[in-house]
């Protein structure tokens, strides 16, 4: 994989309009096939996390580690119950 594709896939995880990211989000603002999103996801689980639960369309919703130590238990027990993500 690209380095530059890894960037803007970390950037799409990184934000802030969203708590929990899709595959098709990621890529969409990536601009990087879902393919390469799913193979970036799959090779680096020390930095990305997934939710328990999938979104209303039944999709996995995933999630930057460093970004989900920085919420309160609040935060993300609230974001857990909503589910959010693109």
């Amino acid at each position: 994989m690209i380095e530059n594709d890894e960037l803007e896939i970390e950037n799409a995880l990184r934000n802030d309009k969203y708590e929990w990211r899709t595959i098709n989000g990621i890529s969409k603002e990536a601009k990087i096939s879902k393919e390469a999103v799913l193979r970036y996801i799959s090779e680096h689980g020390d930095k990305v996390v997934s939710a328990n639960a999938l979104n209303q369309k039944g999709e996995r919703l995933y999630m930057l580690r460093s970004k989900r130590r920085k919420g309160s238990i609040a935060d993300r027990f609230s974001a857990a119950i909503k589910n959010r993500g693109d």
